[in-house]
């Protein structure tokens, strides 16, 4: 994370942020949280402060993590039988 400060505010931009937690945050922060800065003629619309950022990765993102690494260690490759149940023989 590449923490911003303007006029006293610290922010993170979200087009900053790595392309996995870009799609998260946009999907699951409250948007009231997004905020639009204007620092000199630019106009940074997609800007969270540094708090909510953090307490939105420890809420949200890392949860996500977490449900995508359980998810993948849990999966059976495609084309195995299971010992458990097995696939029924074609005779």
């Amino acid at each position: 994370m590449s923490a911003e400060t303007y006029k006293g505010i610290d922010f993170v931009r979200i087009s900053s942020l790595p392309e996995d937690e870009k799609n998260q945050i946009t999907r699951t922060i409250d948007h009231s949280k997004i905020i639009k800065i204007l620092r000199g003629k630019e106009l940074l619309p997609d800007c969270v402060q540094v708090n909510d950022y953090a307490h939105w990765i420890k809420e949200d993102f890392n949860k996500h993590l977490l449900v995508k690494e359980i998810k993948a260690d849990h999966q059976i490759p495609t084309g195995t039988t299971s010992t458990i149940f097995p696939r029924p023989s074609s005779k």
